[in-house]
């Protein structure tokens, strides 16, 4: 769980979010937060987990990374932060 504490020291607030995905990424959950996240299926081909993680710009790039194969599901406040994270990305804001 070296990744999963290293990554929960970058900033940005600590929250439970919820994030809907390929399945062929359960192996990013699990390298990145372990085996001790709550985890469904919403279809034959999707999960959906709940992981604490801080919500900030390291967050924000690891979904990034999976273009499209992710989404950011909830809270809305994490949303809200991710929205305005890839506004500042488009407009070159840092």
């Amino acid at each position: 769980y070296y990744y999963t504490s290293v990554y929960k020291m970058y900033g940005g607030p600590e929250m439970d979010v919820t994030i809907e995905c390929e399945n062929s990424l359960i192996g990013k959950f699990i390298d990145r937060f372990g085996t001790g996240f709550k985890c469904i299926p919403v279809s034959d081909t999707t999960f959906r987990a709940t992981v604490k993680a801080c919500v900030g710009n390291t967050f924000f790039g690891w979904l990034c990374q999976y273009g499209g194969q992710m989404r950011l599901v909830g809270p809305e406040e994490a949303r809200g932060m991710y929205r305005e994270h890839l506004r500042r990305a488009l407009e070159g804001q840092g």
